[in-house]
């Protein structure tokens, strides 16, 4: 018997490894950048592939709590030449 660890049972709890920290670390800056934007952080669990399809869908059209909150500028015509 020896002590050689045959790759083939390494290499799928490896990649099982790299794939869970990827989505972690997707779901840790989706929340963030949620949450800047003024919608709630749980939608972040949501950017798992293949739900992200549906999460950037939803979340492209819906209104923004932060956009409304936000003044608009007053139009500028500064550069414009009429």
């Amino acid at each position: 018997m020896t002590d050689v660890v045959d790759a083939a049972q390494v290499l799928p709890t490896v990649i099982f490894g790299l794939y869970f920290a990827l989505v972690a670390y997707l779901v840790f800056v989706s929340w963030r950048i949620l949450g800047k934007a003024g919608l709630s952080g749980w939608w972040a669990v949501l950017s798992v592939p293949p739900l992200i399809l549906v999460t950037v869908w939803v979340l492209a059209f819906a209104p923004w709590p932060r956009e409304a909150r936000a003044p608009h500028p007053p139009a500028s015509r500064e550069g414009m030449d009429v």
